[in-house]
């Protein structure tokens, strides 16, 4: 990855994980054995490639942090319907209901990654 870039989706890591750390302490004490989809709906001013790899490192960051099992990189994008690939995805919980269920996970976190530049 170009440093701008590695930049930017360590920004974004960071920031997603935070968010993520705070929605899934509950998850945490409460049922050990969740599986969690970390997956790539939309890319904006990047290539799918590096939102893959914020993807596994996110789901990695998940799997060292909490007792949780993680599906998460290229292979919850190959599993991942190319519905739940559409900006429209993000509202329809049909479409995410759907999307969940084709990684087999309790929760999912669908990501759109921005570089933002700089």
């Amino acid at each position: 990855m170009h440093s701008s870039t590695f930049s930017c989706v360590r920004f974004s890591l960071l920031f997603v994980i935070a968010a993520t750390l705070s929605f899934s302490s509950t998850a945490h004490s409460q049922n050990p054995e969740k599986k969690v989809g970390v997956a790539v709906s939309a890319v904006i001013n990047t290539d799918i490639e590096t939102a893959i790899e914020v993807s596994a490192a996110l789901g990695k960051a998940l799997r060292k942090r909490l007792e949780v099992t993680v599906i998460s990189g290229a292979e919850a994008q190959s599993l991942l319907p190319a519905s739940a690939r559409a900006e429209d995805c993000l509202g329809d919980t049909t479409c995410l209901t759907a999307a969940g269920r084709a990684l087999g996970v309790d929760e999912l976190l669908m990501l759109i990654i921005v570089d933002i530049g700089g």
